[in-house]
């Protein structure tokens, strides 16, 4: 019926609310030799834990490369992105604010 249809919307949508009240910002800086996949391997790693690439900014600089993205993560995974980012990508310089 309408109503139970409805109703599982609400309960949905209420789910989703709390996943992203109980999320954290986070700027995420990486810097290094230019190479192929970095965007896609800083993507997967975020999206990997749950959380979303908002804006972000890339920039080549002669062989070098540099992207900013600004993420939200859920609060419980914050720790585990942080370690991944800075184990993971040996080649590139990472900061996480």
């Amino acid at each position: 019926s309408f109503m139970s249809r409805h109703a599982k919307s609400i309960t949905s949508s209420s789910s989703l609310n709390k996943r992203f009240l109980s999320s954290r910002h986070l700027i995420v800086n990486a810097v290094g030799s230019d190479r192929v996949g970095i965007v896609s391997d800083l993507t997967k790693y975020v999206t990997d834990r749950g959380g979303n690439v908002g804006e972000s900014q890339a920039a080549r600089l002669g062989s070098h490369f540099s992207l900013m993205m600004l993420v939200q993560v859920p609060e419980a995974k914050v720790d585990d992105l942080v370690t991944t980012l800075k184990t993971s990508l040996k080649d590139l310089s990472t900061t996480v604010i």
